[in-house]
C-alpha cells in the first residue's frame, strides 16, 4: 500500500529560525519568512491569545456537545480551554 501526502501551500505562514537563535532570543527571536514578501517577525509578534467564540464554560454540557459535534470554540476551529 502506497500512501501519498497531499501538498499544502502555507504561503507566507512559514518561517525559519536556528535552534541557537531560539535558545538565545526566546520570544524575541527573529523569524525569517521563507516567502520573501513579508518582513521578518518575532515569536512574540506572531503569538496571540485564542479568541473564544463559545461563551459556555469549558467542560460544561454545551461545550462537550460542541466538542462531540466536531465544532470549534476558537476562531481557527480548535477547542480551547
Amino acid at each position: 500500500m502506497v500512501r501519498q501526502a497531499a501538498s499544502l501551500d502555507l504561503g507566507a505562514r512559514v518561517w525559519a529560525v536556528t535552534l541557537t537563535d531560539l535558545v538565545d532570543g526566546s520570544l524575541d527571536t527573529v523569524l525569517r519568512p521563507l516567502d520573501p514578501r513579508p518582513p521578518p517577525s518575532s515569536m512574540r509578534r506572531l503569538l496571540k491569545q485564542p479568541h473564544r467564540l463559545l461563551l459556555a464554560p469549558v467542560g460544561s454540557r454545551t461545550w462537550l456537545e460542541l466538542l462531540a459535534a466536531c465544532g470549534g470554540g476558537v476562531e481557527n476551529g480548535a477547542i480551547a480551554p
